[in-house]
């Protein structure tokens, strides 16, 4: 699988219904409603989805390359799961210079699987990070 540095998307649900991911590069932050999109739709149905012609998904969501000047060519994606299998973030791979094909797709659930537990437990430290009081000492 040969990537470029912006092909690679992580989207992690939010408590305000939202989505959020990061293009690789760091760069660009993209928001979207929880329910829009291919990412969307990958949360919904709790499976990797596969398209090789983005633009005729019923569930691709042109208006992300419309804001960021990308063009999509094809995709894969694959849920990423807690311990008590609630979808925490969604892995998406674009633009694959040949076609992705179902040898991606169990990389993508394998990988998934892989980082998952990395995942959950950096929320968690990350959410109890942020209730512990801040003491600074200034000597």
């Amino acid at each position: 699988m040969s990537l470029k540095p912006r092909d690679v998307l992580y989207f992690f649900m939010t408590e305000k219904n939202k989505i959020f991911g990061r293009l690789s590069d760091g760069i660009d932050k993209i928001t979207i409603p929880a329910d829009k999109g291919i990412v969307g739709y990958t949360f919904k149905i709790k499976e990797p989805v596969l398209t090789n012609d983005a633009y005729s998904h019923p569930k691709f969501l042109s208006q992300v390359d419309k804001s960021t000047g990308y063009k999509t060519r094809n995709i894969i994606t694959s849920p990423i799961f807690s311990s008590k299998r609630e979808v925490i973030a969604v892995l998406q791979l674009l633009n694959k210079e040949e076609d992705f094909d179902e040898e991606d797709k169990k990389f993508m659930t394998f990988f998934s699987h892989y980082i998952s537990g990395f995942l959950e437990l950096s929320d968690v430290f990350l959410r109890e990070d942020m209730k512990l009081k801040e003491v600074t000492i200034n000597e």
